[in-house]
């Protein structure tokens, strides 16, 4: 996806569970990956969660 919408100037590979939330920041830091996203419920509706986080 990230590859066609940038005509293959920017590859991207998307690896899930590489630490768990608390050590995700030292991934970053420690240079084992470039960026990383956090969801933070896991309980309850997945709509009510988005609208909650886009509100902070």
């Amino acid at each position: 996806m990230v590859e066609e919408a940038t005509d293959g100037k920017v590859t991207a590979e998307l690896k899930l569970s590489l630490a768990p939330p608390s050590a995700q920041m030292d991934l970053i830091q420690d240079g084992a990956a470039d960026a990383s996203i956090i969801f933070h419920s896991y309980e309850g509706s997945i709509e009510a969660a988005s609208v909650a986080y886009w509100r902070v």
